[in-house]
């Protein structure tokens, strides 16, 4: 049954009928009431960029639910330079031994992650 989908451990949740108009106006209606419009953008060195707007639509009734600014060469060029003059800092506090790659397995698996 597709309540036992996930086994004893856990029931699988009883969903929305989305061919039932009235089950779906009611959860169209909450995601509407839950979320106010969202907005955005590229980030460079922390401060957000304006970029080239455009609304975003919802694919489930395509109404409007926020606006994005999309990135544009320049905003790439100036990504590229703050990533490229934070490097040297970066790579001062790097760890003297060992690819960084070793030293995140070693880290994670201290903090009882898989690594």
């Amino acid at each position: 049954m597709p309540r036992d989908l996930y086994g004893p451990e856990r029931r699988n949740s009883s969903g929305v009928e989305f061919g039932d108009q009235t089950a779906l106006d009611a959860l169209l209606a909450e995601i509407r009431a839950a979320e106010p419009p969202r907005e955005a953008g590229p980030l460079v060195d922390g401060v957000r960029r304006a970029g080239i707007e455009r609304v975003v639509i919802s694919p489930i009734d395509a109404k409007a639910i926020g606006r994005v600014g999309e990135g544009d060469d320049a905003i790439a060029a100036a990504a590229v330079a703050a990533a490229q003059s934070g490097f040297a800092a970066w790579a001062a506090t790097a760890p003297t031994r060992g690819p960084a790659c070793s030293n995140a397995r070693a880290t994670s698996w201290k903090r009882g992650a898989a690594g």
